[in-house]
């Protein structure tokens, strides 16, 4: 399981109490004023994990985080590419080739470059399980419904989607957003 925007381990310790299906947790998180907190907790954890205190994206380099002008607590901060003190990774550098995947990603608008970022995983992998956050103001600010997260997928190979809040499953011939006001949850699995 991959655990982006990980935060302090929060998701990744219900998923592996609630199964005995994860074999190992890579959990990636930009912000080192929690990074003590994520070791800790992932060190709770029954199955192998590591804690990587470093963004996820589409290229490898690094940036910065920076606030939204409606959000200046840490959770709302999102990656800007280029000169900064955030190292960047891919998922694709992790080198996971086969075996079943999920991944769980949270990174304020960075959502499509994660997922670029980890194509080649995602396409290699027997079965894979994806969940993102779609957020009115994240695709207000960056001009870009979330849909174009379930295209990119679709252009990998076949998968259905849901919206969890909802139990709708999105058509990606209409935004997900739209006119919505409160956040979603999206999970996409292969078949």
């Amino acid at each position: 399981m991959f655990d982006c925007g990980a935060d302090i381990g929060t998701f990744s310790a219900l998923v592996c109490s609630k199964t005995s299906r994860v074999a190992q947790v890579v959990a990636f998180e930009p912000n080192p004023d929690v990074s003590e907190f994520l070791e800790h907790n992932l060190s709770q954890l029954r199955v192998p994990s590591e804690a990587i205190t470093k963004a996820v994206s589409c290229f490898e380099g690094t940036g910065r985080l920076e606030f939204p002008h409606y959000d200046h607590s840490d959770h709302g901060r999102f990656l800007v590419p280029g000169d900064g003190p955030v190292e960047v990774v891919t998922i694709d550098g992790v080198g996971v080739r086969g075996g079943d995947v999920a991944i769980k990603i949270d990174v304020e608008g960075g959502e499509l470059e994660v997922l670029k970022g980890a194509a080649g995983t995602i396409s290699a992998v027997r079965n894979c399980v994806i969940s993102f956050e779609g957020h009115p103001r994240v695709a207000q600010r960056l001009k870009r419904d979330p849909i174009e997260c379930l295209r990119f997928l679709q252009s990998l190979r076949p998968f259905s989607f849901v919206v969890a809040e909802t139990g709708e499953s999105p058509s990606t011939a209409s935004p997900l957003i739209g006119e919505r006001e409160g956040v979603i949850n999206v999970i996409g699995w292969t078949y």
